[in-house]
């Protein structure tokens, strides 16, 4: 990588209009095709250029086409304005084609209310003790997908048998980090990309997790992914991503998962739905 790759540097938006912007999705963003997770965390952004002085609360998105690795147009519309926040409608076209709708909650900074945490910091081997992913997948055959070469992920557990697994637990517990740079303190809006990003990596695998080897003959665009921003740690590199798989049934898949830091801080929570794409 050079020091431009990454994520700060691929989500730069060019604006072309008052309520437009422009950006790529490169190829190197992929798993079957450009991530959703990317696609949303691109909105996330042009949110945040609408609303600089804001924060991120949540962002729920529809995908309704496939993207390809090419220019994507980006309207950011406001359509409820209230004391204490405002609600932001971002639109994503490719071709004058629509491909993704986003609604994105923003707060002013200045919000207070009292402070409560009840979960507990993991107790959990630190990610410096366990191996990365891609390493994982090279040890087994396997070549990981172009889009872990902006992430450095390191489960928690790794079965010897993942690849010829008859089944397990709909669950994934993994440390996450991104590269080359793991963290943006000055930008709220792209600290809050990591968790959309993160979360829409891990909802698929925590699915796939209970399903046996030989049934793994599918991919999973897709429908929809909500992520809720809760607790700001700016300052931490590695997030710790918890994913359940909770169904796979009349075509489609769905998982919800918790991002949190090592001391125990809950800083996002999702929730996404998948389609049941057999392969041809």
């Amino acid at each position: 990588m050079t020091p431009t790759d990454g994520l700060a540097a691929d989500t730069a938006l060019e604006q072309i209009g008052e309520h437009l912007h422009q950006a790529v999705l490169p190829p190197d963003w992929a798993v079957w095709g450009p991530h959703g997770g990317f696609l949303a965390a691109l909105a996330l952004c042009a949110a945040g250029a609408h609303a600089p002085d804001a924060r991120p609360l949540s962002i729920g998105c529809d995908f309704l086409a496939p993207a390809e690795f090419d220019k994507v147009e980006l309207e950011t519309v406001p359509f409820h304005t209230a004391r204490t926040s405002r609600a932001l409608r971002v639109t994503m076209t490719q071709r004058g084609r629509p491909v993704m709708a986003a609604s994105v909650w923003t707060a002013g900074t200045h919000l207070t209310s009292p402070e409560r945490a009840w979960r507990p910091a993991p107790d959990l081997p630190p990610p410096e003790e366990l191996p990365g992913f891609d390493r994982l997948m090279r040890e087994a055959g396997q070549e990981p997908p172009p889009i872990f070469k902006h992430t450095d992920q390191r489960p928690v557990a790794w079965p010897d048998d993942y690849f010829t697994r008859s089944g397990g637990d709909a669950a994934i517990t993994t440390w996450a980090r991104f590269l080359p740079q793991g963290t943006f303190p000055g930008d709220p809006w792209l600290d809050a990309a990591r968790s959309v990003i993160l979360t829409d990596l891990g909802l698929f695998p925590a699915v796939a997790a209970g399903l046996a080897a030989s049934e793994m003959v599918f991919t999973a665009p897709n429908v929809n992914l909500h992520v809720a921003f809760h607790q700001r740690r700016p300052d931490h590199e590695w997030l710790l991503f918890e994913g359940e798989g909770l169904a796979i049934c009349d075509g489609t898949l769905a998982a919800r998962s918790i991002i949190s830091t090592a001391d125990g801080a809950v800083v996002a929570t999702g929730v996404g739905q998948m389609l049941y794409r057999p392969f041809a």
